[in-house]
């Protein structure tokens, strides 16, 4: 809607690709990274966006955002369960922004640890087939 790029308020139930482009975002990523699949998206259709804080943690970046008029770009499952501990709203992106894939890596020496073992039984039943 017009004039709603910048107003949380006037955001609808899905952000707009105006309103994902216009706002700051906190980046989250672990592992150092610069880009995401979002950003080689926006690149294609000539777009960017602005990153002004990059976060290793899932927890210091909704902290951040929930202080901020900053977005936080994260998978679903990610962000409802950080909305129900911080003050943030959980929106899902534009309907033609592709998925986001999470992987989870180890090394095979430890693949039979049992704390592992739990961990990767807890992810498979958290997230389920897809």
């Amino acid at each position: 809607p017009a004039g709603a790029e910048g107003d949380p308020s006037q955001w609808l139930e899905r952000i707009t690709l105006q309103q994902l482009i216009a706002m700051p975002h906190v980046f989250h990523s672990p592992l150092g990274t610069s880009e995401a699949s979002l950003d080689r998206y926006l690149q294609g259709l000539g777009h960017g966006r602005t990153i002004s804080v990059n976060s290793q943690s899932y927890m210091s970046a909704a902290a951040i955002v929930s202080q901020s008029d900053h977005l936080l770009v994260l998978p679903s499952m990610v962000a409802d369960l950080l909305a129900n501990h911080w003050p943030l709203k959980s929106l899902p992106l534009p309907a033609d922004v592709p998925d986001y894939h999470l992987n989870c890596v180890w090394h095979p020496v430890h693949a039979q640890q049992p704390a592992l073992v739990w961990l990767k039984d807890l992810m498979k039943e958290l997230v389920g087939p897809r």
